[in-house]
């Protein structure tokens, strides 16, 4: 029915917009960030802080590298704009860590309200934040 509504009619190829491509040194400034902002976390753990945890973690920049999907995966667009494939299993180790992380830390949050004796997880999202420094500093490491 629209192929019919729409015959005859001319429709004109509108130009899209060049995509924004950052470069090689721009993406590694990004990583410089996450690495900085991701160092934090193991203290805020420590601390309980379950939510400052997780604004780091579903905030701008460091979300880019789990939590808006592959196009925006930081390390992902270091693999493509290096042409180096091996970038794109590390973003996904990345991204694994992070939401485990996130998954943890969320659980945590709901511990005191659930019944039963629940115990707060503080090695194991500490655990997925040092895979993911260390994933983030293999990476930043081969950018340099």
């Amino acid at each position: 029915a629209l192929a019919a509504a729409l015959s005859g009619v001319a429709v004109s190829a509108l130009p899209l917009p060049a995509l924004a491509v950052e470069s090689k040194a721009e993406l590694t400034e990004i990583l410089r960030k996450d690495r900085a902002l991701l160092a934090t976390l193991p203290g805020l753990l420590q601390a309980q802080e379950w939510e400052a945890v997780r604004q780091v973690l579903k905030a701008p920049p460091v979300n880019y590298l789990w939590n808006l999907g592959e196009s925006k995966n930081t390390v992902k667009k270091v693999g493509e704009v290096t042409d180096d494939a091996s970038y794109f299993d590390l973003a996904e180790e990345l991204s694994g860590a992070l939401q485990l992380c996130d998954q943890f830390t969320y659980d945590n949050v709901f511990i005191p309200f659930q019944p039963g004796n629940g115990k707060v997880k503080i090695k194991e999202p500490t655990e997925q934040v040092t895979t993911a420094i260390a994933t983030l500093d293999g990476v930043l490491k081969a950018l340099s």
